[in-house]
């Protein structure tokens, strides 16, 4: 179930929010969306919010309280949290929040197909998939990746 609410926020989210550059966009979307692995992708084993958000590959990623992860990239502001199986993602996004999600999450790409096949060659191959079962490459702008490993 996705739901999206255009507001106009303007300033108002610069306040809230303190992130000047996200001054960009004007218009965009607040959004609360869950997804359920079943209709989004089958591939749920592949997705833990711990494994993708403190491998080494991202920094801008803060886990909360709940144990849910907030972050910031592009001009977008999003909280990933998973319940079950169910994954939430709730934040304001600047454009379409299931296409920005599926893109930087690498959503459409068969990850357990991927480590079967790899699994395949080695035992030391296998051992390290097992250990990080549910890690996702994230698509970051190579200049968010670049300078966030600088800082």
């Amino acid at each position: 179930m996705i739901l999206l609410f255009p507001i106009n926020l303007g300033l108002i989210f610069l306040f809230l929010f303190h992130i000047e550059y996200l001054f960009l966009s004007i218009h965009l979307y607040f959004l609360i969306v869950l997804l359920f692995f079943h209709s989004l992708f089958l591939n749920q084993n592949s997705f833990e919010l711990k494994d993708i958000f403190e491998c080494g590959q991202c920094f801008r990623w803060n886990e909360q309280e709940d144990t849910s992860y907030t972050g910031i990239f592009k001009n977008n502001v999003l909280n990933v949290s998973k319940i079950g199986n169910d994954i939430i993602f709730e934040g304001i996004c600047d454009g379409e929040i299931e296409k920005i999600v599926k893109q930087y999450f690498d959503l459409n790409r068969d990850y357990e197909k991927i480590k079967e096949t790899l699994s395949k060659i080695d035992k030391n191959m296998k051992t390290s998939i097992e250990y990080g079962k549910g890690i996702r490459i994230l698509n970051q702008d190579l200049w968010e990746t670049i300078i966030s490993f600088i800082i």
